[in-house]
């Protein structure tokens, strides 16, 4: 991106400028990377946290996989049972209402391809 601190642009209401930008590349080359930005397998912090009816979190798979999401007690019992299937790479949301438990700490877990992922949340009635 273009970015100069000392440039500064003001328009007046109901006016029209005519902009030219003259860039320049700092760099003669640019080095490919194999790496690739979204390799791992993530599961986002519950939103919102803490919550009293429902809460909602995003998880992204980087690759096809079984993915088994639940919900346990801060005592480890199984609460609730939000997903249990196969999932084409990509990214997704899910929910969880907070019916039939108390207030507490409950810990979201997905698994996936062998890979454990946690994230508290904590539900407020």
């Amino acid at each position: 991106g273009y970015y100069n601190a000392d440039t500064a642009f003001f328009v007046a209401p109901d006016s029209s400028y005519h902009i030219t930008l003259e860039m320049k590349m700092k760099e003669n080359s640019i080095v490919m990377s194999n790496v690739e930005t979204a390799s791992h397998f993530t599961l986002s912090p519950a939103f919102p946290n803490p919550f009293n009816h429902s809460t909602t979190f995003n998880y992204h798979l980087p690759s096809d996989a079984f993915v088994a999401i639940s919900v346990c007690s801060i005592t480890g019992k199984t609460v609730a049972g939000l997903f249990k299937g196969y999932r084409y790479a990509g990214d997704y949301r899910i929910s969880w209402a907070g019916e039939g438990v108390s207030s507490g700490i409950y810990i979201i877990i997905m698994k996936a391809n062998q890979q454990l992922l946690q994230r508290k949340c904590l539900l407020i009635k």
